[in-house]
């Protein structure tokens, strides 16, 4: 029997008496890595559940394996410093290696499906003057004004489109079949502190007081060195500690770096959260427990994507896939 490639897993929700790693088939097609997380079917009824990849092979298989059903992307995976970290806690408080991962990776990362909103776009080489010049049925008008209107923009959504011209579904799709009109289903991140981040930006230079700078300078001086290093930064309400934090953020950012705004509760994430989007704007995510299922999903890829290189949380924001952490 030949080599094949094969991926050794560790589920992510069992028992201690199961935590074990399993083998299963990986197709060369799927783009499998340590530390993915990925669906496979389980146990003799065959129950799709989630794993994560811990070692991939290329073995001569002892047995008959079953195939990986389902690859995620790898913003949804565990750096190998995360599985590392995983497998210290296994180790050191005897949970299960998928204990670890789950309150890393929150659950709906991988359970919930991505919200996709529909958009329109004119069909190359229609033209909205002509196109309906030989149509005989109802709302004649209407179309040829989203046509028009289409003509204008690259790309509308669907349910603007139905407000503009009081239209319904099957108004759409009769421009779609007649090939007037090309749809196309694009993702749209859930973000409950939309209105936050329109807020009016501060983007100019911060400007420090002499004592503000010489803590700043001094801060900025363990951010560059080359070892981690902490520092506690003090001073009376209204000394000006946020200013001189916002600086250092300032300094990190373009440097290319991603910073990591600690909280000790969920209640104070709104004035932080005003602060940080009135400075930074869409560059900035907020992570917490509180957020719904649909809105830490969308939150949790968006950072690993890279997107968001300032991640506001309480405690559990520490697991966020940040890359290239520059300052905490």
């Amino acid at each position: 029997m030949e080599k094949t490639r094969i991926a050794k897993v560790r589920l992510l929700s069992t028992a201690k008496a199961t935590d074990k790693i399993f083998d299963y088939l990986c197709p060369w097609e799927l783009p499998v890595f340590r530390g993915a997380v990925v669906k496979i079917p389980f146990g003799k009824g065959n129950r799709e559940t989630f794993a994560i990849v811990v070692a991939v092979t290329e073995e001569v298989p002892k047995m008959e394996l079953k195939s990986i059903l389902t690859v995620f992307p790898r913003e949804i995976g565990l750096s190998e410093e995360l599985m590392e970290l995983c497998d210290h806690l296994r180790e050191q408080i005897f949970c299960t290696f998928g204990d670890a991962a789950r309150a890393i990776i929150p659950s709906p990362v991988y359970q919930k499906k991505a919200k996709t909103v529909r958009f329109l776009s004119l069909a190359e080489g229609v033209d909205p003057e002509t196109a309906l010049a030989n149509f005989r049925g109802k709302n004649k008008e209407k179309y040829v004004s989203l046509l028009r209107y289409l003509s204008l923009s690259d790309c509308a959504s669907d349910k603007v489109c139905r407000e503009l011209f009081d239209l319904d579904s099957a108004g759409i799709s009769t421009l779609e079949k007649k090939g007037f009109v090309t749809t196309e289903e694009k993702e749209e991140s859930r973000n409950p502190f939309d209105s936050i981040s329109e807020i009016k930006r501060e983007s100019g230079e911060i400007h420090l007081s002499p004592a503000q700078r010489e803590a700043f300078e001094k801060l900025r001086a363990l951010a560059d060195g080359e070892k981690a290093a902490g520092a506690l930064l003090h001073g009376i309400t209204g000394s000006g500690k946020t200013q001189v934090m916002l600086a250092l953020c300032d300094h990190v950012l373009n440097q290319g770096k991603t910073v990591l705004f600690l909280v000790p509760e969920i209640a104070l994430t709104g004035q932080s959260a005003r602060i940080l989007f009135s400075r930074y704007g869409e560059k900035v995510a907020v992570l917490h427990s509180a957020l719904s299922e649909g809105e830490r999903r969308d939150t949790y890829i968006s950072i690993g994507r890279g997107k968001k290189p300032i991640v506001l949380g309480t405690r559990s924001a520490v697991f966020a896939p940040v890359r290239n952490l520059g300052l905490i």
